[in-house]
């Protein structure tokens, strides 16, 4: 999560990228986890089942989905999103 944060933090002013953190627990939980590790990235809590292509068997799960709702990559596990690849990635998409 904090290679998330540095993420959002370097791209959250390109406004054709979009962050959007999903969850399933409760809104308390959320809240003190996002406050113990100070993250301000936008989470969102699930209120209904997730479409099939978005349901996960592991945690965390990673999509990257284009503007026209594609999901162009998906990843198991933790990773280095803070890399400079994964941002240029995503600016061109």
């Amino acid at each position: 999560m904090p290679s998330v944060q540095n993420l959002y933090n370097a791209m959250k002013a390109e406004k054709d990228v979009v962050f959007l953190m999903v969850s399933n627990e409760g809104i308390q939980t959320v809240r003190n986890f996002m406050k113990k590790n100070r993250y301000d990235f936008p989470v969102w809590l699930a209120d209904s089942s997730l479409p099939s292509s978005l349901k996960v068997e592991a945690i965390p799960s990673t999509f990257i989905i284009d503007r026209k709702g594609n999901i162009v990559f998906a990843h198991t596990g933790a990773a280095r999103w803070d890399d400079a690849s994964c941002a240029d990635f995503l600016k061109k998409l």
